[in-house]
């Protein structure tokens, strides 16, 4: 293929034909120009990709922190309701003239531990990655 343009340029370079071998350069020129303008297009389609890819593992991330999230929040309801029904039987225990030892026991819930209050943490590292990312600018 060189060889083939070689011989095109010297034919072109022959006395008189100056014209033509302007307009061949200006041909190589738009060759190159339109090749690099294509690899340009596929360069910022190849990022495009990537980011796309990189933003969905993002966005599972974060989706999956909610999940675990919406679980704790279910684990510290149930403790909470299982907290206030203890509260609302130790008060009318504690009301009542006399408590029976059946009464006690079935008032004092073994498995309620006021000392072990659980407070909600969200996961925040999805979110915090995808700030970290620069993508949220």
């Amino acid at each position: 293929m060189l060889k083939f343009f070689r011989n095109i340029r010297r034919s072109l370079l022959e006395p008189g034909s100056l014209r033509k071998y302007f307009v061949y350069a200006i041909g190589e020129i738009l060759l190159v120009v339109i090749g690099i303008l294509i690899a340009l297009q596929i360069n910022n389609w190849n990022t495009q990709q990537q980011e796309t890819k990189e933003l969905k593992g993002f966005i599972r991330n974060i989706s999956s922190n909610i999940k675990s999230d919406l679980k704790e929040l279910r684990t510290l309801k149930t403790l909470r309701d299982s907290t206030r029904a203890f509260s609302t039987n130790f008060m009318n225990a504690a009301n009542a003239d006399f408590i029976s030892k059946d009464e006690f026991y079935r008032v004092w819930d073994w498995t309620y531990n006021p000392s072990k209050t659980r407070y909600f943490n969200p996961d925040q590292s999805g979110f915090e990655g995808l700030k970290n990312s620069g993508y949220l600018k």
